[in-house]
């Protein structure tokens, strides 16, 4: 037996003897026995509640009520994935939108506690591997990369358009997607995740 079975096993024979009954014969436990004294009883019950909460929380008893609280199973969320189904439900601009816009529509139908969302640097990242981007350093930010479409974005309706700060009224560019590009980025969003994946396995390989 492994070891939650022998705990298992442990806590019907507390939970017996806590009844009063003979874990082995099954019999009743005769009231003179020492075994029958009402704080032994209750020591076993005890420890059946304490091996009941092993099983359920894997191993782990919570000493304080703060320690119970603090204490959670965190389950490894699945991978990003969508059905064409999935795919097809979401919503796609008729006007250019921008990226963290476009992610957000997509993200709209992802059960976020079970899985990962799609990420901006995920996206960006293949459209640069792609040729679709161009990464550039900009002084004014301090030497900040800064990515730029390229002459092939044309090709997917990706462009550029300028936006004027109502801060500052200074005029900036905004990357955003046509309703082409839209189409095209939910069209490989297969190729999208996996060249992430590839991206953090390699990462996981040489500890970065």
């Amino acid at each position: 037996m492994d070891k939650a079975q022998i705990i298992a096993h442990s806590k019907t024979y507390m939970e017996l003897l806590s009844q009063g009954v003979d874990p082995i014969s099954k019999q009743s436990i005769a009231d003179d026995s020492v075994l029958a004294q009402p704080r032994l009883k209750k020591c076993f019950a005890f420890v059946s509640e304490i091996l009941a909460e092993l099983l359920e929380n894997n191993g782990f008893v919570a000493l304080t009520p703060d320690a119970a609280e603090k204490y959670t199973i965190v389950e490894k969320k699945a991978a990003f994935s969508l059905s064409d189904e999935q795919i097809r439900n979401i919503y796609v601009s008729s006007k250019p939108v921008t990226v963290n816009m476009l992610l957000k529509c997509i993200n709209r139908v992802v059960d976020v506690k079970r899985m990962d969302k799609l990420s901006v640097t995920s996206v960006n990242s293949w459209l640069v591997s792609n040729g679709y981007l161009i990464e550039t350093k900009e002084r004014a930010f301090i030497n900040k990369t800064v990515r730029r479409p390229s002459d092939k974005s044309i090709e997917i309706g990706l462009r550029e358009q300028e936006v004027v700060d109502a801060a500052t009224g200074e005029v900036k560019y905004q990357m955003v997607f046509t309703q082409q590009a839209q189409r095209y980025i939910l069209n490989h969003l297969d190729e999208i995740v996996k060249s992430t994946s590839g991206e953090k396995t390699a990462r996981n390989k040489y500890g970065y």
